[in-house]
């Protein structure tokens, strides 16, 4: 993709690239110096690539910068799951020869819908079909979402943070931890906390009982009736009024 670049910018990091090998600890300095030197910089999005430039990547500090910097939830999720995807264009997965890969030969055929089959697959009924192999679809009720450390991690960490507020958010979060209860306890307008590791729903407010004694329900009686009684002195004095007006 850099070879593409015809741009100054473009024309540098292809250079860079090729100069570098970044299993090596030369390359990875390099990488890392440039990566922090974008970053002063404020070139986010620049710099979480350079932090996944080395082998092994720095993938925590490149997830922390998409977070708190780019403030891209989705994203980071996105190349947690990427960077720790079990599945490489070498690895005789049978996924054929024209699976979509990307340097240091990782697949993204194990990144859509969270099933494993996206890039070159294609979807049939409910059979999959991958070049000379073919998967059985996994319903929703038997699917175990299958995550990196690394991502579960970020779930459990920013995402909760940023998901606090947002219903839809948090149900996902949830239910790609496998928390499927509690994304159904989210959904449903209930909040989930977790204390000591245990999940703790809030009280839910439970209408009181016929015949119970129910303070605000007198208040609010009481007011009602003050009402009807004033409404009804109004209009007393209203007639009256209009008597002595006939009157005259």
């Amino acid at each position: 993709m850099a070879a593409t670049d015809n741009s100054e910018s473009g024309r540098k990091f292809f250079k860079f690239t090729t100069n570098y090998d970044f299993t090596s600890e030369r390359g990875k300095k390099a990488a890392e110096k440039n990566a922090y030197s974008l970053l002063r910089k404020r070139k986010y999005l620049a710099a979480a690539t350079f932090f996944l430039l080395p082998e092994p990547p720095m993938l925590n500090t490149a997830l922390d910068v998409i977070v708190t910097k780019m403030k891209d939830l989705s994203l980071a999720f996105f190349v947690a799951r990427l960077i720790n995807n079990p599945i490489c264009a070498s690895s005789g997965n049978g996924l054929g020869g024209n699976t979509l890969t990307i340097g240091g030969n990782f697949s993204l055929g194990s990144i859509g819908g969270g099933a494993g089959f996206a890039g070159s697959a294609m979807m049939s009924g409910s059979t999959f079909h991958s070049g000379s192999e073919t998967v059985d679809e996994v319903k929703y009720e038997n699917w175990n979402p299958v995550i990196s450390d690394d991502a579960r991690k970020l779930l459990n960490g920013h995402g909760a943070k940023i998901a606090k507020d947002d219903t839809c958010l948090e149900t996902l979060r949830l239910i790609w931890l496998g928390r499927c209860d509690d994304a159904s306890l989210c959904l449903s307008g209930c909040s989930v906390n977790e204390e000591d590791g245990k999940v703790v729903t809030d009280d839910l407010a439970v209408p009181p009982s016929f015949g119970t004694h129910d303070p605000s329900s007198q208040q609010r009686s009481s007011a009602m009736n003050r009402m009807s009684e004033l409404k009804q002195s109004s209009s007393e004095k209203s007639a009256n009024l209009r008597v002595l007006t006939k009157a005259n």
